[in-house]
């Protein structure tokens, strides 16, 4: 079984207008793989001292990157509501074991919104219906990334 990396830290960003769109999808990419215990393969990589040593061994001279302490995954404040609320629903996966040859594999399905239901319902009705929709959006890039995972 693998085992799941901690998700990078989510930091709540306070910014001044609105940035470019697709962060709830990012965040929800990013849970996604983080729970296979890998990482984005549509992030670059990083290149640290072990490994520019190791390119130095074959000859190649690649400088290392600088390296944040804790890479941290930016939330603006209007989205953090509906990352915690996804994060809340993150035991209510539906998900189906199927049999190839040997072995077997998970196919996820998705939420099941009749127990996530308590994640989101304590809200007026309008921030109750956002914060569904949010959470369907990133549903939707969890499960295009577990679809990623599977290739």
């Amino acid at each position: 079984m693998v085992q799941p990396r901690p998700l990078q830290g989510l930091c709540r960003f306070v910014g001044a207008g609105r940035g470019p769109k697709g962060k709830l999808r990012a965040v929800a990419r990013e849970w996604a793989f983080a729970r296979a215990g890998r990482e984005d393969p549509t992030k670059p990589a990083t290149i640290d001292t072990d490994i520019a040593e190791q390119f130095a061994k074959l000859g190649v001279s690649v400088e290392a990157d600088a390296i944040e302490e804790e890479a941290k995954t930016e939330v603006w404040r209007v989205n953090w509501q509906s990352v915690m609320a996804f994060l809340g629903c993150e035991t209510q996966w539906r998900a189906v074991a199927m049999a190839i040859g040997e072995g077997s594999r998970l196919i996820w399905l998705g939420i099941d919104y009749a127990s996530a239901r308590s994640v989101f319902e304590r809200r007026d009705r309008v921030r109750q219906r956002q914060l569904f929709s949010d959470i369907q959006v990133m549903e939707h890039a969890a499960l295009e990334a577990m679809g990623e995972l599977d290739e």
